[in-house]
């Protein structure tokens, strides 16, 4: 497992630790440098002035010095400053009395931790003046790909990824604190130990044998965040390209906002949390539907500004439109309103978007790149199964999700897909086949709460919809042309008790076949995706036989059906071969692609289509020779 690999390095790192204390004990040298002269110097003079406050009696044994109570120290430490006091010259028995008044007004215990805090820095600076590499590791890199997966892994519940990532956060900074202590401490008892005074010799032990129990202690307790965070996590932790992206997003956020670097850390967990393209959704709906004027979105071919349809614009028409028909089918019905239309839009919208699947599409060499890391943006590749605009994509949504173009990094932009019929048979009827001939299902477990819907595509229909929540879909997510066909289909099957089809493709074709001539109908209901889709939350891919379409020849001449049915059965092949291979390489290693704890990743392929469709339920192959015919 990865935990173990991880051990297995601390522990080469630890080896690593204790030869650079041999090398730095055994080290000697023939003359002093200046810093490390005044280094000792000042620890010693620090500890000899201070040394029965920071130990008590020197001649008291530990053992029964650490029985005493606060107060016994602090009348201990009184009455010995005093003794001092009588016998020491003018300018001493000055800084004796200051010292025993500070006692006196503040307690002994603020006195010896301010005491304590000169000492370790007169440390750092022996350590720095030292210029040594050794800087021994707690569990660092474990605890940061343990937060970063935690902030991100959304199969967890949001608030036990926050529960575990404040306390993943606090043995960081307990790490950071004991390691800055410990290698400080160790510099210092190694190669000034010959140069310091008794105290501060005594002193430099005492530190070492307390920072030795804080480190057990601390070992103790990452051993229990370990095992929490192994039962909710299943063990997975982030990989290089997560830490990194993790990094980059809080540099982005940090030269944008002109926060400091803890401050975007905090804001990073936080959106991986909660998706910054989700954050203002609420408001930026009710604000669609409030809003009268025109919103600017783009720039027509002839230069001109191209605006959208306000929604109330949009409702005149739709209503006096629903009510026509209505009267038409339903004589005796009283018309109804734009809220009761509201309600059974958003009844109906629920009944599809909770009986469908999931999906997104890709090509095999894409669904490889996607299972190695995440699933990408045109805005971060460059690149489009469909209309490459980044800038348009960008104002989408800054109008959509509130988040104004530049504020976020480029990583963060919602990533699409569709909802898919729950039957395989019908994977090709979907107008989502020309993103590619792999179609993956995620799990809607780990996608709730962080996708939105629009009835069409987004950007096609960007004049007059904008995206809802699918736990909570509205009106407003469906194109104005297809928003009376929508409302009387959900009329006629919770009013009227007419049936009418769940599964998605047929409930879309029954839609544009209600549209008006020239009118472009809603070609699939297309998914926003809000946050990182990683192969953690995939549970199914389909790699179907893609539509035979001629293409022309290199000589100017069009292909034949033949030629082109050969062609076309070639890329299946290589793309059923291609993704074979990733999953069976996905099923046989899932804890280097974090799927630990979860089922294997099923495969299928569909041929055909109609009546003649073939469904077949497919084994992951190593072998790259192994080939499945349609």
């Amino acid at each position: 497992m990865l935990f173990e690999q991880l051990d297995k390095k601390l522990e080469e790192q630890r080896q690593m630790d204790l030869e650079k204390e041999a090398n730095l004990e055994l080290r000697s040298r023939k003359k002093l440098t200046r810093a490390e002269k005044q280094a000792a110097e000042k620890i010693s003079s620090l500890a000899e002035h201070n040394a029965i406050i920071l130990f008590g009696d020197m001649d008291v044994v530990d053992g029964v010095h650490a029985m005493r109570t606060p107060e016994q120290h602090q009348a201990a430490a009184l009455e010995d400053l005093r003794r001092r006091e009588r016998t020491a010259d003018y300018k001493e028995r000055k800084r004796l009395q200051a010292q025993r008044e500070e006692i006196e007004r503040d307690g002994i215990q603020r006195v010896r931790e301010r005491i304590e805090q000169q000492l370790d820095d007169q440390m750092a600076t022996a350590l720095r003046a030292e210029k040594t590499d050794y800087t021994p590791d707690f569990y660092g890199d474990t605890l940061e790909r343990m937060k970063v997966n935690a902030c991100g892994d959304r199969g967890v519940p949001p608030q036990e990824r926050q529960t575990h990532l404040e306390q993943l956060r606090a043995l960081q900074d307990q790490s950071a604190a004991l390691r800055r202590r410990y290698a400080a401490t160790v510099v210092v008892g190694k190669v000034l130990q010959k140069k310091l005074g008794e105290s501060a010799q005594k002193y430099i032990a005492r530190k070492m044998d307390v920072l030795t129990a804080e480190r057990t202690a601390f070992d103790e307790a990452f051993q229990r965040c370990r095992d929490d965070y192994n039962t909710a996590f299943h063990g997975t932790l982030a990989g290089d390209k997560q830490v990194e992206r993790y990094h980059q997003r809080a540099a982005t956020y940090q030269q944008v906002s002109g926060a400091t670097a803890a401050q975007a850390e905090q804001e990073m967990q936080r959106r991986a949390i909660e998706p910054p393209t989700l954050r203002q959704l609420p408001q930026v709906l009710s604000d669609y539907k409030k809003r009268t004027q025109r919103y600017a979105l783009k720039k027509s071919s002839e230069g001109d500004t191209v605006y959208d349809v306000p929604y109330p614009t949009q409702m005149d028409e739709v209503m006096d439109t629903v009510n026509r028909k209505l009267k038409a089918l339903y004589p005796a019905a009283p018309p109804i309103t734009q809220a009761e239309a509201e309600t059974l839009a958003k009844r109906l919208l629920q009944d599809l978007l909770a009986k469908n699947d999931y999906r997104f599409r890709c090509g095999a060499a894409v669904f490889g790149l996607i299972a190695d890391d995440k699933m990408k943006t045109q805005m971060e590749t460059g690149t489009s199964g469909g209309a490459k605009n980044a800038p348009l994509r960008m104002k989408f949504t800054e109008k959509s999700f509130g988040n104004t173009v530049g504020s976020l990094d480029l990583t963060e932009y919602e990533n699409y897909g569709y909802l898919s019929s729950p039957e395989d048979a019908l994977i090709n009827r979907s107008k989502t086949a020309g993103y590619g001939s792999v179609a993956v299902k995620l799990n809607k477990e780990r996608m709730a709460g962080r996708v939105t819907c629009t009835v069409g595509d987004s950007l096609h229909k960007i004049l007059t919809t904008t995206p809802s929540s699918v736990d909570d879909p509205d009106l407003a997510c469906v194109a104005q042309e297809t928003k009376a066909a929508l409302i009387l289909s959900a009329y006629q099957k919770y009013t009227a008790g007419q049936d009418v089809s769940d599964d998605v493709e047929h409930m879309l074709a029954e839609l544009n076949k209600e549209l008006n001539k020239g009118e472009k109908g809603a070609e699939y209901l297309e998914l926003q995706y809000h946050g990182d889709v990683t192969v953690r939350d995939m549970e199914e891919v389909i790699v179907s036989f893609p539509p035979v379409l001629r293409k022309e020849k290199a000589d100017g001449s069009e292909e034949s059906f033949d030629e082109a049915l050969e062609r076309v059965k070639g890329e299946y092949l290589r793309d059923l071969k291609t993704v074979q291979k990733k999953v069976y390489e996905i099923n046989q290693n899932p804890a280097a692609y974090g799927r630990t704890g979860l089922p294997p990743l099923r495969l299928k392929t569909v041929v055909g289509a109609g009546e003649h469709t073939q469904v077949a339920v497919l084994k992951s192959f190593p072998d790259a020779k192994e080939e499945t015919a349609p």
